[in-house]
């Protein structure tokens, strides 16, 4: 299968929107996003670079490196400004502040692969996700002692395709980065309308739920997509279609439900196709609530038809929007949520690249729909390194309040919200 990278770091690209799928392919954002740099040691060198660039936690550790092991580190740093205007409960609110992650979210990542006999490949990937503006562990999914949040897996690779187990990025990640080709990720329209909220798998959206925290979306069964435990199988390609699938059990523990995700692509010319769908099973969270199973469906179309420019379209069908039951076992709110959102990037130069999101939440209550767009403009001063500067604005009904970041002000009910947003992003 081809490897595959960012597309935010190259100016043109195939008909794929790339994610992570090392060492079969490579990795994108919400959150999703990295350009790796191989660096192929002989000797243990590779011992102090490792020991300085891991968290303060590992630096003491021992790593043996056997002969022909390569290892690659790679790394994202985001940083930028935003200020943000909302319709607030006595008017308008405003507030200016420094975050992390406009044009993906910052990293540093360990990938060690080994060639074995009869064509295979042994891989181990230690990925870690930090905060640029505070410098704190970042993409914990609210668990602070994740060093490698983002993913830490080990993996076999072969003319079967690639078995991945361990903490990963799964087909739902790997799908909405394919057909998400703007990857503005939390501060986009997909992190607005489905990705910004509570981090718990099953969460119900804040317009549904009075006593969901102000600012919950909860609309993906998870919002991170990233799982535990987890066993992960990609597919080599078949005639232009591949097939990823994988599964987490609950490992019957309380709080936890077993999740199960699979991913369908067609690829053909310069058109692209996919079907995702994620289940979320049983789970009694603390041994008292239990929730229903959930699907999670997703359409997606890759296109790049039109010259210089990539577009994509995602469709979202969520087959209950409340998972928790209530006293006499059934389901507290049984009806459907979906979404649509259009991403785009048009390269008005090799450098100079607009990035944009439109997208719609339909709500199941009445009045409860929410609209979101997002317009970006990025420029290459050196193949690594970008500025970017952006507006994005949040519009919804008078029942839904999505707040469209945990950074925003406080919104009322049926509130607007602006974002102006300008930073820097680095990748090696």
């Amino acid at each position: 299968m081809p490897r595959r990278s960012c597309a935010y770091e190259r100016p043109t690209r195939s008909a794929r929107t790339d994610r992570d799928r090392e060492p079969v392919r490579t990795d994108r954002s919400s959150d999703k996003y990295d350009t790796e740099t191989d660096l192929k040691f002989k000797s243990f060198k590779i011992l102090a670079i490792a020991a300085a660039c891991a968290a303060p936690a590992l630096a003491s550790a021992q790593f043996q490196l056997g002969s022909g092991v390569e290892m690659r580190i790679y790394g994202v740093a985001d940083i930028m400004m935003q200020h943000y205007r909302a319709d607030g409960d006595g008017g308008t609110h405003t507030r200016s502040v420094v975050d992390a992650g406009g044009l993906g979210s910052s990293r540093l990542g360990f990938l060690f692969t080994k060639e074995l006999a009869n064509g295979m490949k042994a891989g181990v990937r230690l990925e870690s996700g930090f905060n640029t503006d505070s410098g704190r562990l970042g993409s914990t999914g609210g668990s602070a002692d994740r060093v490698y949040s983002r993913q830490a897996y080990v993996s076999l690779a072969g003319s079967f395709g690639e078995v991945r187990m361990g903490r990963v990025q799964g087909p739902s990640y790997l799908y909405s980065l394919d057909f998400d080709p703007a990857q503005l990720g939390p501060y986009g329209t997909q992190g607005a309308l489905l990705i910004q909220g509570s981090g718990t798998p099953g969460t119900p959206s804040r317009a549904l739920d009075p006593n969901v925290p102000a600012g919950s979306v909860g609309f993906m069964i998870n919002p991170i997509s990233r799982t535990d435990n987890t066993i992960h199988y990609l597919s080599p390609k078949f005639g232009g279609f591949s097939l990823q699938a994988s599964h987490s059990p609950s490992e019957s523990v309380a709080g936890a439900s077993s999740m199960t995700n699979a991913y369908l692509r067609y690829e053909t010319g310069d058109w692209a196709f996919g079907y995702a769908i994620h289940h979320l099973g049983n789970n009694r969270r603390g041994g008292a609530v239990k929730t229903t199973d959930v699907l999670e469906h997703s359409i997606g179309v890759f296109t790049k038809v039109i010259k210089g420019t990539d577009l994509g379209l995602t469709f979202s069908y969520k087959d209950k929007t409340n998972q928790a039951v209530d006293a006499n076992g059934d389901v507290a709110i049984s009806k459907a949520e979906k979404a649509l959102i259009l991403s785009g990037v048009t390269r008005l130069t090799e450098v100079d690249h607009l990035l944009y999101t439109i997208g719609q939440y339909f709500s199941p209550l009445d009045d409860a729909d929410a609209r979101s767009a997002a317009l970006y403009y990025r420029h290459y001063i050196d193949p690594t390194f970008a500025v970017f500067a952006g507006i994005s604005y949040l519009t919804q009904d008078d029942n839904s309040q999505i707040r469209p970041s945990p950074s925003a002000p406080r919104v009322r009910a049926g509130g607007d919200v602006t974002t102006f947003s300008v930073g820097v992003n680095f990748r090696f």
